[in-house]
């Protein structure tokens, strides 16, 4: 559909481009609906709009916004309790649903009046609901029939707004740009992207969700992020640890009452249980063939090992006392930090004396270790001491640590694949540096104190684990966040991403582990451009500037 001038409407003739005029009435602006089996476009009049079945060659009108003119207009589909019904949202803030034979319902959105009413419209899929965003930055959400308020959704990104077509989903944007994605059923925020991203959206079934500003960018985020949520007791059941098996498989998840739990990635079955202490587990690693699990604990033994086989049997104790943490590097040689001073390299013949790497400060005594994480390819281990001192681990035949720089205020740290790349968290604040330390950037991350940070695989993305409850993804290149991920409502203590970098894990002492789906984001403009119009048609692109146009 086309806008001819100010008072004209037309079709586009596929086979020679000529126009074919649908009306002479005044105009605001036109808009295709889905056609659900038909072709359907609709004209926006003053005070109504008129309906057009191209396929069929028929037409019908309503004046339904008393003088006060329509904003948005959106179908239902061909389910549900009013098949093919039509909403006009008026200037006024009030709504009307018309049905095929022009019949009419009416009632109030209570989202606003003059100049900060209603601007945008959408369906569920099932035509059960109805969503409606504001001028004002505000989305409602109504059950169908009678336009019940259900619950009012989220400030300050109503002015664009759209619903993935299997309903579970809904994005929106608004005036200052960025992205809000939340569960339709239940208001439950699932990721907030930047404001940067884009003023104009497009979404599709499987949350594919494609941004249109100054840049143009790609998304994936699914409908619920997959939940496994362990069930509660009377002790605290948080998950204070979570790590990816090499093959992306298994997740093995220390929890809060003592418990090492392993899951299946695909549908979160648990293939194994054991409760190996009393309190908190701390952390788990996997060897490097998934073969055998890891598991540091407070108590002794500290160091818990599995022989990750059919019948999960546990190996012999190593005599360690309590443990913060412990990494698996890939000789078999593992790496942990003790409750007392320094680190202890525990040799892959478990029967073996265990090496001690232990700095002291300039008082003299040994530091005592805070953090410790390793590589992928995990042939590099990195630590965090209670000064702020990184230090770094090589496999080998024989393990070596030594000192690589300190960072005021460091809590957590991580090797990228290869070792090349570290990157350290604070409150707050993230930096990286080069394979000697040599500091390369850093950045103010906008969000909370940060409890874990992880590298992808190809080393294009760092999450990080917040106190506040939100796991943040950002870029490396230039540090800046791509994504807030807010499904968890306490500190999320662990993030990992799996091997071949398809998905992000994030789990909290709120019980819960999920999994992401990731962004993608390195697909050139031009590219996306030409996928967006095969899916959806010719597709508006703002200048960045004061406005954008519509998709």
């Amino acid at each position: 559909m086309v806008t001819l001038g100010p008072d004209r409407v037309a079709l586009l003739d596929a086979r020679d481009g000529r126009p074919r005029p649908l009306s002479d009435a005044q105009v605001g602006r036109g808009a295709w609906l889905p056609g659900l089996g038909d072709t359907l476009a609709v004209r926006f009049a003053v005070d109504g709009a008129t309906v057009f079945d191209t396929a069929a060659g028929t037409h019908w009108s309503a004046r339904t916004c008393d003088g006060q003119g329509t904003v948005a207009v959106a179908r239902a589909p061909r389910t549900g309790p009013s098949p093919g019904a039509v909403a006009v949202v008026c200037d006024s803030g009030w709504v009307h649903v018309l049905g095929e034979a022009a019949t009419a319902t009416r009632f109030d959105s209570g989202l606003g009046t003059a100049w900060r009413s209603a601007s945008t419209a959408a369906w569920q899929a099932d035509g059960r609901g109805l969503l409606i965003g504001t001028h004002s930055g505000a989305v409602g959400a109504f059950a169908w029939p009678g336009g019940a308020r259900r619950y009012q959704l989220h400030a300050g990104v109503g002015q664009v707004l759209r619903i993935a077509s299997d309903g579970a989903r809904a994005t929106a944007v608004g005036d200052q740009g960025g992205a809000l994605v939340w569960d339709v059923q239940t208001g439950a925020e699932l990721a907030r992207l930047p404001a940067s991203a884009g003023r104009t959206v497009a979404m599709t079934a499987d949350g594919e969700i494609h941004l249109f500003g100054s840049t143009l960018s790609r998304w994936h985020v699914p409908a619920d992020a997959r939940a496994f949520i362990v069930p509660g007791g009377e002790r605290d059941h948080g998950m204070a640890s979570a790590t990816v098996s090499p093959d992306g498989t298994r997740i093995a998840l220390a929890r809060a009452d003592g418990t090492v739990l392993v899951l299946r990635a695909a549908d979160g079955a648990a293939v194994f249980r054991d409760r190996p202490a009393d309190h908190v587990l701390k952390f788990t690693a996997w060897s490097s063939d998934g073969a055998r699990l890891a598991v540091a604990s407070p108590q002794t033994p500290g160091l818990v090992e599995y022989a990750a086989t059919a019948d999960w049997s546990r190996l012999p104790d190593t005599g360690l006392g309590a443990l913060r943490r412990v990494v698996a590097l890939s000789s078999g040689a593992r790496v942990a930090a003790p409750y007392s001073h320094g680190l202890l390299v525990v040799p892959a013949q478990i029967h073996t004396a265990p090496l001690s790497y232990a700095p002291t400060s300039t008082a003299g005594v040994a530091m005592d270790f805070r953090d410790l994480s390793v590589s992928l390819d995990q042939r590099h281990a990195v630590a965090v001491d209670a000064a702020g001192g990184v230090h770094r681990c090589e496999d080998g035949a024989v393990v070596s640590c030594r000192f690589l720089t300190r960072v005021a205020g460091a809590e957590v740290a991580d090797v990228a694949l290869g070792g090349s790349l570290f990157a350290v968290g604070s409150e707050g604040r993230v930096a990286l540096f080069d394979a000697a330390g040599v500091p390369l950037r850093a950045a103010l991350t906008g969000g909370d104190r940060i409890h874990d940070i992880a590298f992808s695989p190809d080393r294009s993305w760092l999450a990080v684990g917040e106190l506040a409850g939100a796991a943040r993804v950002i870029e490396v290149a230039s540090l800046k966040t791509r994504a807030v991920l807010a499904a968890h409502t306490r500190r999320v203590s662990a993030v990992a991403f799996d091997p071949a970098g398809r998905w992000l894990l994030t789990a909290s002492w709120d019980g819960s582990a999920r999994l992401w789906d990731l962004p993608t984001l390195t697909t050139a403009p031009a590219v996306l451009a030409a996928q967006a119009e095969a899916r959806w048609g010719p597709v508006g692109v703002s200048n960045g500037g004061g406005g954008h146009s519509d998709p």
